[in-house]
């Protein structure tokens, strides 16, 4: 292999190295591997192409195509209508200087596939290396720096080769020299030392760096796709760094945010006392039999009512800082548990009694702390979330089901967590809270729901007995409630299948009103709920699906939390803010493996969906792409027949293009219409399929047709003697050469061109 291929395929390297840099900024933190290296694997191979084939065809009479400054260019503003396009249709985009990024990382992938020039091949390989400086100041990821590594040992031997090739070129005149390499070892510790303090300085380097871009917001101006900047970064207000790890900072000692019983309380309205309802709480016979193992219940006793008070909920004023109690960056639907409940007194949850004990958790490289659970065969994959907190005063983590592993700011110690609910994770300071604007990083793992359904009956955790019915004050069910699910469940075989079929069969008896109350006339709220209002708000739906399931022998409990309701997905922000009305109950069942899956009994929510494999999500394109087919088949039969006729007849609609673009030149130059009515020939004999061949002059090239015992043989020989004399100085155009050439276009039309070139002039075929 010579030097000049090896120093193209080293400049690809560059130019791959910093594509892969980029398009990890462009990613982000909640991106895939898939994400961050997928397109720039496909750049590079259509690069490497394109090398192969211009090498093969390189000229040395041009050794500087001037088509590339257009390609260039066109490379450059690429992004822009595509960016365009997606912020117009999708309401999805990203930061202009992440546009303006990507322009510039094609345009060095376009140069370094013309790098058999040299002087592409330079250009390319300096912006390679602002790419990958650009893209450490956004983020100094394990991929960021793994590039700088990569591009340290790349770059090392594209300067070697260089060197070898230009002593090869000059060689041939001059004698040859030593390599400087004093010279060298400067250039290359500056080089590299750049990148190694902007990737290594932290936040400090690379913040400052990131305000020279357009939307960092110190211009004024706002872009809702923005990475930061006033109203849209972390730190929401000098002097509230959220992010940190909350300090003596004064904002923290006192807080007027609502809890989670402050939103119920908000949302369903004030509990109320039902009158005929005895202060007791049933106690399960277990307990009873052995007092000595009930644990103590290190929480506050707190308890949730289905008897609400329903009042006036007057709307609060809007906070600047956050206006919802979170913010979920990731895929929705999604629950986020936070409190757990496991007695029912009959009107009453009370949450569920344990000691807390501390969460088993592992500390990555990356600071993260890591559950070291098993992969369950259930499970469909993992995905990133970013949750930050708004106006929610929580202790409890707002985590998806089955965390894989998480990350809150620089806490990186397993000792200052504790699981407050078995699967709910919490600070283990009980006087702690998240102090608004706080990011958790988390990875969750989805469950593949069909799966779930196929596991044996022995997979979920069965208790003793079921309960045939008992008194609805006593927080069990009545004995027509307990036909009813009886009924439901002889449907389905024992197992998850059951499960599914019962709290499915709820979804489809009752509907969801989150105005309806229960009247405290009522014995029980449930058998109102089934048989006489049958709707209700979600807890309504959570206890019955609950006590059903324990009727049934299966291990339940209800949960409340937040759901993140992808209807309230701000393409803007890209986030979901999780409000006040997002406030949830649903219901838990426990597996034998001591997991809680999630069971959604209220219409109108959803389970989220697991994580798409790349057949999948292949299949799931092709099925929404031929669902849009048919429901705009006109539309689309239209757009084919328009691509049919014009790829039919695609050089006449070439030749009315370079006409009209004719038109407009020698309107814009009166002088130069000579030139212009040239530039036209030599197209329509391109299109025609016989360019005119290098060196030969327009009067070698077209004196033959002059040949031709016709009008327009005339015209173009007159013609051809006009551009003689204005091309040799010996005349100037005037209103008569202006006609003339009026008259060459009108006469040597695409077709007539195309039968008289054939005719007279011999194909040089191209090498």
């Amino acid at each position: 292999m010579n030097s000049e291929r090896l120093a193209g395929y080293s400049t690809i390297a560059l130019a791959g190295i910093g594509s892969l840099a980029i398009q990890d900024a462009i990613a982000g933190p909640l991106g895939s591997l898939v994400d961050r290296t997928l397109f720039p694997s496909l750049f590079v191979v259509v690069s490497l192409v394109s090398f192969q084939w211009l090498s093969k065809r390189a000229r040395p009479d041009r050794p500087y195509p001037r088509v590339m400054a257009g390609v260039s260019l066109g490379l450059l503003l690429a992004p822009a209508p595509v960016e365009w396009l997606t912020r117009s249709l999708a309401d999805v985009g990203i930061p202009y200087e992440l546009v303006m990024i990507a322009g510039l990382r094609n345009v060095t992938l376009g140069l370094a596939a013309a790098s058999c020039w040299r002087r592409y091949r330079n250009i390319a390989a300096a912006l390679s290396a602002f790419c990958l400086l650009f893209a450490c100041t956004l983020d100094t990821t394990w991929l960021t720096l793994g590039c700088v590594a990569a591009y340290t040992v790349a770059g090392s031997l594209w300067l070697m080769v260089q060197y070898q090739s230009a002593l090869r070129i000059e060689s041939e005149n001059q004698p040859t020299a030593s390599m400087p390499i004093p010279a060298f070892g400067i250039v290359l510790l500056v080089l590299f030392a750049a990148l190694g303090v902007v990737a290594g300085a932290g936040e400090s380097v690379t913040y400052a760096l990131g305000e020279l871009m357009p939307t960092s917001g110190g211009t004024g101006a706002r872009d809702p796709f923005a990475r930061g900047g006033i109203g849209d970064g972390d730190d929401v207000v000098a002097g509230e760094d959220v992010q940190s790890d909350g300090g003596d900072s004064d904002i923290h000692l006192s807080s007027p945010e609502p809890s989670l019983y402050d939103v119920f309380n908000e949302l369903y309205g004030e509990p109320q006392m039902p009158k005929n309802m005895q202060r007791a709480i049933a106690l399960p016979s277990e307990r009873i039999r052995e007092p000595d193992k009930v644990s103590k219940n290190h929480q506050a006793g707190r308890e949730f009512s289905l008897h609400r008070r329903r009042t006036q909920r007057r709307p609060a004023p809007r906070d600047l800082v956050a206006d919802a109690q979170l913010y979920v960056d990731g895929k929705s639907p999604q629950h986020l548990p936070l409190v757990a409940y496991d007695e029912f007194d009959g009107w009453r949850w009370h949450e569920a009694e344990h000691a807390p004990r501390h969460v088993d958790l592992e500390k990555t490289l990356a600071g993260w702390l890591k559950s070291p659970e098993p992969e369950r065969e259930y499970e469909g994959g993992t995905e990133r979330y970013r949750i930050k907190v708004g106006k929610l005063e929580t202790r409890g983590l707002p985590f998806p089901r089955r965390v894989v592993s998480f990350k809150l700011g620089a806490v990186d110690r397993a000792d200052f967590f504790r699981m407050a609910y078995p699967g709910i994770i919490s600070l283990a300071d009980a006087s702690s809270t998240l102090p608004p604007g706080t990011i958790l990083h988390v990875e969750a793992a989805t469950l593949d729901w069909e799966a779930l359904e196929e596991l044996s009956p022995h997979s979920l955790l069965r208790t003793s007995t079921g309960q045939a019915h008992a008194d609805p004050s006593d927080g069990g069910l009545s004995k027509r409630t307990a036909e009813l699910v009886d009924q439901w469940a002889a449907e389905y075989p024992p197992g998850p299948k059951q499960v599914a079929g019962v709290v499915e069969r709820l979804r489809d008896r009752c509907r969801l009103d989150r105005d309806a109350i229960v009247p405290s006339s009522v014995d029980g709220p449930v058998d109102y709920f089934l048989f006489e209002s049958r709707k209700g708000p979600d807890y309504l739906f959570a206890t019955t699906a609950t006590l059903a399931l324990r009727h049934l022998g299966y291990t339940a409990r209800a949960v409340s939390g937040f759901y993140v309701n992808p209807a309230r997905y701000d393409a803007h922000g890209r986030t979901t803010p999780v409000v006040t009305e997002d406030a949830h109950f649903w219901t838990e069942v426990q597996l034998a493996n001591g997991d809680w899956i999630t069971q959604e009994p209220t219409p109108g929510y959803f389970r989220t969906p697991p994580t798409l494999t790349w057949e999948e999500w292949a299949w799931t394109v092709v099925a929404g792409a031929m669902r849009y087919l048919i429901d705009h088949a006109a539309a689309v039969a239209a757009i084919l027949l328009a691509v049919g006729l014009v790829t039919l007849y695609r050089r006449r609609v070439a030749d009315v293009g370079l006409v009209g673009v004719w038109w407009v030149g020698i309107r814009c130059q009166r002088r130069a219409s000579v030139a212009w009515t040239l530039w036209l020939l030599e197209r329509r004999a391109t299109l025609a399929g016989h360019r005119r061949p290098p060196g030969q002059t327009p009067s070698r090239w077209l004196g033959p047709l002059t040949a031709l015992a016709s009008e327009p043989s005339d015209a173009l020989s007159t013609f051809l003697q006009t551009f003689e004399r204005v091309a040799y100085g010996a005349g100037v155009e005037d209103a008569t050469s202006f006609r003339l050439c009026g008259q060459v276009v009108r006469d040597w039309k695409l077709a007539t061109l195309r039968s008289a070139l054939s005719e007279f002039i011999t194909i040089v075929p191209e090498r």
